[in-house]
């Protein structure tokens, strides 16, 4: 025999308990999402960026966070690549992104210059073979990697 009291007192129960897990998830969310954060952050940057994409890819259990982006003219440093691959860290809004690539060209990409990102990322110490890309010229480095890099 049930306990007509106990039947009535589970549902409500329960659906407490999945309200207070929605709510305690909701509470940590980080923010803004990226594909909003990112490039609100670099459009507002100096560092002369005209336009901005950002893509998500997966490969098995890698989450890849991609950014393109646009400059307005072929004047790079590589305090200005250390200022953008801070920016999209900072941004990137998420612990669960394992890699972040950011590609450049002067002009659009479609026939745009290319800029060599990977170079830069170099001189700040992130080395071009140990994050291969299909692009050479593409910055791609473990989220971590840069995190702690500016943690230093």
């Amino acid at each position: 025999m049930s306990n007509p009291q106990l039947s009535t007192t589970r549902p409500w129960a329960l659906a407490a308990v999945c309200l207070l897990a929605v709510l305690s998830l909701s509470a940590c969310s980080p923010g803004e999402p990226r594909e909003v954060a990112i490039p609100r952050a670099l459009l507002a940057s100096d560092l002369g960026i005209t336009s901005v994409e950002t893509y998500d890819s997966m490969s098995g259990i890698t989450l890849t966070a991609g950014v393109s982006v646009e400059f307005e003219d072929g004047i790079f440093s590589t305090e200005d690549m250390a200022t953008l691959v801070e920016l999209v860290a900072e941004n990137t809004n998420n612990s669960s992104v394992d890699i972040l690539e950011i590609s450049g060209s002067v002009g659009p990409f479609d026939d745009g210059k290319r800029i060599d990102l990977a170079g830069f990322g170099e001189e700040l110490g992130f080395a071009r073979e140990k994050y291969p890309s299909g692009n050479p010229a593409t910055f791609v480095a473990h989220r971590d990697d840069v995190v702690d890099y500016f943690d230093e």
